[in-house]
């Protein structure tokens, strides 16, 4: 994109940062020997999730695929250059990181085709952003673990303060910090903590 990028990365190793790392700081070298500027290109550390549904990893091709058409960028799916789907739609060779992908392995052209020319739908627009505010732990054995709700949603038919309070436990038992239940409730940490005692969590 024009002030940002998009890359979606199946790992093996704990390495992400380090690969990270050696991608931007290698195109910031690049960027700015080519338009001879000086200093940092980037702004704040990168930002990753964790993709935990086969739901959530197609959407968020789509996503991905989506984006300049949604920048005004491009008007259809693979024609923006810098896509994946650019290289596949038009034929051209694949680069050494695409070589792996989903889509290669997994669709033919007219597949992937329809698969992509279905407009990006609001409804999914929603899910990434509920996916989004999910938090991600690793447990035992590195298993990743999902909240089960995300803390809208524990709270959304709240209408009475006895109503809070079980919500308050399910959410507290759902994995969340006392300090992250004070913050969005708008109440101080003692107060939460007081709910909990209650019930002898």
């Amino acid at each position: 994109m024009d002030n940002h990028y998009h890359l979606l990365i199946e790992t093996e190793k704990e390495n992400l940062s380090d690969c990270m790392r050696v991608v931007n700081a290698n195109y910031a070298l690049y960027f700015n020997k080519k338009t001879k500027r000086i200093g940092h290109l980037w702004q704040g550390r990168y930002t990753s999730r964790y993709i935990t549904s086969e739901q959530y990893l197609y959407t968020l091709i789509r996503y991905i695929e989506f984006n300049p058409l949604e920048a005004g960028m491009a008007k259809k799916v693979g024609e923006y250059p810098y896509t994946l789907a650019s290289l596949i739609f038009n034929n051209q060779e694949y680069k050494e990181c695409c070589q792996e992908s989903l889509l290669l392995k997994q669709y033919d052209i007219e597949t992937l085709s329809e698969f992509l020319n279905i407009e990006f739908t609001e409804e999914e627009k929603r899910y990434l952003k509920e996916q989004q505010k999910r938090k991600i732990k690793k447990g035992a054995n590195g298993i990743l673990l999902s909240k089960i709700k995300t803390l809208d949603e524990h709270f959304v038919e709240v209408e009475s303060k006895s109503e809070r309070n079980k919500a308050t436990i399910l959410a507290y038992k759902d994995g969340y910090k006392q300090v992250e239940i004070a913050q969005y409730l708008g109440l101080s940490k003692s107060h939460v903590s007081k709910v909990l005692k209650e019930v002898e969590i």
